[in-house]
């Protein structure tokens, strides 16, 4: 699949993943690396979005934006779960002659408004909707066309973005996050590393993981130390707590059902490093956010 490029100022976009789905099943606690940047837009259905802490509902036309290291999270009600589109970008910082284009620092400015807004989330005002459809029929097509097109669409995407973001600025106030800054981004890894940890979390080792996105198991751990803040294991246990979590939540699952889902061998184990990152039990936990009694 093509990465779509496109320059907006200083600024390279790359797309890896596009799709547009009904959601089969939750998706656990995750959070992007530096540079990226995944555009959601609820076509149809319901659900709930939760973003460091936050809860908001989601219902068709609503738009939202998770960037880098905002820990988020999809519930589904048992009927009508949501469908949705999912742009997944990857921003990188351009230099030389290639950062220096007419126009540059208009683009730029555009640009800032995203880096600055790691989490957004708000009704569409700008047409996105239909924007989605071209893309999506254009994928369909597969004409010799289709990749300039798709660029040109997902450019226009970021646009009708950041106008939605700066028009509810224009409401709420102007509140904002730190820009992200300067990026370093190696093609597809990033990408590789969050799918792998978001759906392999019971399974995967070091070193397949460094398999896949092609580098030495010292080279995966510096990459992860350098974009998450943590180690391989610590990234791990991460995961696979957001998963039980999501099921000490939602579900009445016993919780030795509970640990082999989230991938220990051993009840005792899994209650134990659960103890450790949350200082209570999974049970004390269940209560504490008002799950299913086991």
């Amino acid at each position: 699949m093509a990465d779509y490029p496109f320059q907006l100022g200083s600024w390279l976009f790359l797309t890896p993943q596009l799709s547009s789905s009904i959601m089969q099943a939750p998706v656990p606690e995750h959070e992007h690396s530096t540079g990226i940047y995944e555009v959601h837009y609820i076509t149809s259905g319901y659900g709930t979005l939760i973003a460091s802490g936050q809860r908001f509902d989601l219902y068709p036309g609503i738009l939202y934006v998770t960037g880098p290291h905002i820990p988020h999270s999809q519930l589904l009600p048992e009927q009508n779960p949501m469908a949705e589109a999912c742009v997944y970008y990857k921003v990188s910082a351009l230099t030389g002659k290639s950062a220096a284009a007419p126009g540059s620092e208009k683009e730029d400015s555009v640009v800032r408004v995203l880096l600055e807004h790691p989490f957004w989330i708000g009704r569409d005002h700008h047409g996105i909707r239909p924007l989605l459809d071209h893309i999506f029929t254009e994928l369909a097509q597969k004409s010799p066309e289709t990749d300039l097109m798709v660029s040109c669409y997902l450019k226009q995407l970021v646009l009708l973005l950041v106008r939605n973001i700066r028009d509810s600025r224009k409401l709420q106030g102007n509140v904002t996050t730190p820009a992200a800054g300067e990026i370093d981004l190696n093609s597809k890894r990033f990408y590789l590393i969050e799918c792998a940890f978001l759906s392999e979390f019971q399974t995967i080792t070091l070193s397949s993981l460094s398999s896949r996105i092609g580098l030495s198991t010292r080279q995966t751990q510096r990459l992860l130390q350098t974009y998450y803040g943590m180690d391989f294991n610590q990234k791990r246990v991460q995961a696979r707590m957001a998963k039980a979590r999501l099921l000490l939540e939602s579900t009445d699952l016993p919780v030795g059902k509970i640990a082999e889902a989230a991938g220990y061998a051993t009840s005792e184990h899994f209650c134990n490093t659960f103890r450790k990152v949350y200082q209570m039990t999974p049970l004390q936990y269940r209560r504490k956010e008002g799950g299913q009694p086991s």
